[in-house]
């Protein structure tokens, strides 16, 4: 026999549940993301990665805590960290880096290649909203990256004397340049990676894009200046930019010698408004990208 169906005749129905509007669409997509940069339902390959990397963090932490108490506590420790917090974002700025290159592609590429962005720009949400939930993601999960482990050295450090309020009270330019400096490094590396994960939809050649251009950036800079001894060569080494700026809001100078060649950091300004520049640049090449993502 010929198998029978019944159909039904619903017609249009209008929606009758509650319109939340557009803030909370964008709260939602951002609670969403957040969710995958910290790893929920992701596969396996990606938390161990994540927690690797933030087992090194911790370790480093520790590390140049205990190396700058036991030098205030005069055991005879060499003194190798002139800031344990300027210090600390120097040892933390590749992993920050590895951070954006894991997070950033996950974010823009998947979509893009799944091809949904157009699904996620109707109404209420426009393509900025869109971009801008992304964007405050990755800013604010690398702020936090950043930032926790310098409030724990604070915390830690405050332990070990005997008046923690004066010692905050003398520290505050500290405490005030470790946030500034947190703030600094996660819009770089969140503009940079965003940027190079909007020119393609393959999350591999975005992770290893975000990775390499600065490598092959810092090799440039490095034998251009070799070769011209040239000062301002160094700006074009970007994954620099951000600890030139860092240094002055801490009060710290380096001065790197090898061999006949000596670099000497520029002023801080000058590190400013290049990071500024490569901020701007990189933003400018996301909304570029998706541009012909608008319906």
């Amino acid at each position: 026999m010929t198998p029978k169906g019944v159909i039904y005749d619903q017609g249009y129905r209008r929606y009758q549940g509650r319109y939340r509007g557009r803030g909370y669409a964008i709260g939602s997509l951002i609670v969403s993301d957040l969710k995958r940069a910290l790893g929920v339902k992701k596969n396996w390959q990606y938390k161990t990665g994540l927690w690797v990397l933030f087992a090194i963090i911790f370790a480093q932490t520790l590390v140049f805590f205990f190396v700058d108490f036991a030098a205030r506590m005069g055991t005879g420790a060499p003194t190798a960290l002139t800031n344990p917090h300027s210090a600390l974002f120097d040892g933390m700025s590749i992993i920050l880096l590895i951070l954006s290159a894991m997070v950033a592609p996950d974010l823009l590429c998947s979509d893009r290649k799944c091809k949904v962005v157009s699904l996620y720009l109707v109404r209420p949400i426009e393509l900025y909203d869109y971009l801008l939930a992304k964007g405050a993601v990755l800013f604010g999960f690398l702020t936090l990256i950043a930032f926790i482990p310098q409030l724990g050295i604070f915390v830690a450090k405050a332990f070990t004397v005997p008046d923690a309020i004066k010692y905050f009270i003398e520290h505050s330019r500290d405490f005030g340049a470790s946030f500034a400096s947190s703030l600094l490094y996660a819009v770089f590396y969140a503009s940079l990676a965003m940027a190079i994960s909007s020119l393609t939809a393959q999350r591999a050649y975005a992770t290893g894009a975000i990775i390499v251009v600065p490598i092959l950036l810092g090799a440039a800079s490095a034998l251009l200046f070799a070769t011209t001894k040239n000062d301002y060569w160094q700006l074009l080494d970007i994954d620099g930019l951000p600890d030139g700026v860092k240094n002055a809001l801490f009060g710290v100078s380096y001065t790197v010698s090898e061999t006949s060649v000596t670099i000497r950091p520029l002023e801080w300004w000058v590190y400013l408004i290049a990071l500024g520049a490569v901020v701007a640049l990189s933003l400018s090449i996301v909304l570029f990208s998706y541009a012909k993502e608008r319906p």
